[in-house]
């Protein structure tokens, strides 16, 4: 409507759909980080040429639907009562040990079942939102990715939030040069007050200037270490011909690339699996504020792959294909079968079609939104959604 009325819209999309729709594509790549910002395609959607993702992804074809689990279910999260804002006294199940999916039109309660009623429960050892819920108990941790894609900040890193840093630290600390100046792990910390750390910025690398009159603040890069975020005698100091300032500037890929196969298992096991869910282009140094949400997110899961973690978890995600390439969505699936394959259990509230295809389970909000959903359409396997009536989302699987 908006084009027939003479106006034009451009926009960012991954949907198959909408890009069928356009009137013209452009494709940006080829990839990530500096391996993209590069014009691959540019034409009508039926005349890309087909070496071009964008056609690839056009041309692709319906994703298969899991008619069985993966595995036999060990047990059960069970939701009683479930009155959070638009539910409607829902009860539900979910099968632990497998991935669930929570369906349904936007407004339907999906998020607020996940988020303000499971992982709001989790959090506060008691029924929130709902009169009962069992089953919590059985895992070691609940993982909820909202704390990745709210707690951005400009403090953090990808280094530190994948928890390669105090490796890092320790490997500048054992150089000849560090031990002859008697320099520990503890000097080459970020935000030290009696270590290496720029004494201006604090290591961020940048300073916050508040602008109250505007009601926001700015950052700018730092004077004194002009971004650097270490003083000049502490980038001296170098381990594999680079110092601390630029292993920082480094990306995941090129230290992965350069890392000796001894001796480093504690680095390269997160570094390999945040490259496996597409991540490589990543610096070490990139602030937590300056990733998307898809990017904090799949850093979050990288950890967590990355962790010989004590007991069984459950992650709680909030349609975690968000803002993702087809390509991006395979290595993220890729990614929630190893933490399957370990025995946690995963619900995630999804719109991309070919992840509801291979959920264990579909549990389907609906029919409509607001007033009209928060009620329970259907529970069972993709296969059977795409057979159920009444079901927006199976209709789309159909």
């Amino acid at each position: 409507e908006l084009v027939a009325a003479g106006n034009a819209v451009v926009a960012v999309e991954h949907d198959r759909k909408v890009t069928a729709a356009a009137s013209f594509v452009v494709e940006v790549g080829p990839a990530a980080g500096p391996h993209g910002g590069a014009i691959v395609a540019a034409a009508a959607p039926e005349a890309l040429e087909a070496s071009s993702r964008t056609a690839r992804l056009l041309r692709s074809g319906a994703p298969p639907l899991r008619s069985a689990p993966r595995a036999a279910a060990t047990g059960a999260i069970e939701v009683t009562g479930a009155f959070a804002h638009t539910l409607q006294d829902l009860d539900v199940a979910f099968s632990t040990g497998q991935m669930t999916v929570v369906t349904g039109v936007s407004g339907s309660g999906k998020t607020t079942l996940l988020r303000g009623v499971v992982a709001a429960s989790a959090r506060a050892g008691a029924p929130v939102g709902c009169r009962g819920i069992t089953g919590l108990d059985a895992f070691a941790a609940v993982v909820d990715d909202a704390s990745a894609r709210a707690h951005r900040s400009r403090q953090s890193c990808v280094a530190t939030s994948l928890g390669v840093y105090d490796e890092l630290r320790k490997r500048y600390a054992g150089t000849d040069e560090a031990k002859a100046r008697g320099w520990r792990a503890s000097h080459f910390a970020l935000r030290g007050k009696s270590g290496g750390a720029c004494r201006s910025c604090g290591g961020v690398g940048w300073l916050r200037s508040d602008l109250d009159f505007l009601g926001a603040g700015q950052w700018t890069p730092c004077d004194v270490c002009e971004g650097r975020r270490f003083d000049e005698a502490t980038r001296s100091v170098c381990w594999l011909g680079r110092d601390m300032s630029q292993m920082l500037g480094s990306t995941i890929g090129e230290l992965l690339a350069e890392l000796p196969q001894r001796g480093n298992a504690k680095l390269r096991k997160p570094l390999a699996t945040a490259e496996r869910l597409g991540l490589g282009y990543l610096t070490l140094g990139q602030a937590g504020d300056m990733l998307s949400g898809g990017e904090a997110q799949r850093v979050l899961l990288a950890t967590h792959l990355a962790t010989e973690l004590s007991g069984r978890s459950l992650f709680v995600l909030d349609e975690p294909t968000r803002g993702l390439h087809t390509d991006d969505v395979a290595a993220l699936q890729g990614a929630l079968d190893e933490l399957l394959a370990q025995g946690h259990t995963i619900l995630a509230v999804e719109h991309d079609l070919g992840v509801i295809a291979s959920a264990d389970h579909v549990v389907d909000l609906g029919p409509g939104a607001g007033a009209d959903g928060g009620r329970v359409v259907f529970c069972g396997t993709p296969r059977e959604l795409a057979r159920a009536a009444g079901s927006r989302t199976g209709s789309a699987l159909r």
